[in-house]
């Protein structure tokens, strides 16, 4: 049943229900943008399921054409284990921030509402679970090859995050973590392969 979700707007006044989304995707994650114009949304072709790099999408909340932001950057939106904390919007509904897979790694994005992509946060890491404060820091929660989840803090116009906590310290105490390296190879026909 879920390859067949859709979004629906209900008026309050009268208990009116609007199907907002098109037949042909899959949709989940609505979040209304804090202006009330759009909402944003995870959504995937419903022919191909999620064998296809899952779209972060913003449709007019008043009904309209769906814009896919993440298309050109050519990498999934990280869903991860909790759904609700796939993106966020910024307090001006200008644009998304979001967590996206990348060559082994889950970093985070940002993205307007055109499609214009950038890597806001870039590290050997998987994050998860983050959220964007008004004032325009990013707070998540990371792993990282040589240390178990940690909540990380991105504050406005920092270079990178810090660490907010410690929680693994005692046990990083007692056990050797051994290093960590990327293998590419080149396949045939010359494409190179990270793994």
């Amino acid at each position: 049943p879920w390859l067949v979700e859709h979004i629906y707007r209900i008026r309050v006044k009268d208990g009116r229900i609007q199907q907002v989304t098109k037949d042909e995707y899959a949709y989940s994650i609505p979040k209304p943008s804090p202006d009330g114009q759009w909402i944003a949304c995870a959504r995937s072709p419903r022919d191909r399921g999620f064998q296809t790099i899952i779209r972060l999408s913003v449709i007019p909340a008043g009904g309209g054409k769906a814009v896919d932001l993440n298309m050109e950057l050519d990498r999934n939106l990280h869903i991860g284990n909790r759904l609700w904390s796939a993106f966020h919007w910024t307090a001006d509904s200008r644009s998304l921030i979001f967590m996206g897979d990348d060559h082994g790694n889950t970093e985070v994005y940002q993205a307007d509402l055109q499609g214009r992509v950038d890597k806001i946060i870039a590290a050997r890491m998987q994050a998860e679970d983050i959220n964007a404060h008004p004032l325009g820091g990013v707070a998540f929660c990371a792993s990282t090859p040589a240390n178990p989840s940690e909540l990380y803090y991105q504050a406005p116009g920092a270079d990178e995050p810090a660490q907010m906590t410690d929680a693994n310290s005692d046990f990083l105490k007692e056990v050797i973590v051994q290093p960590t390296r990327d293998i590419r190879f080149r396949a045939e026909g010359g494409a190179e392969i990270q793994g």
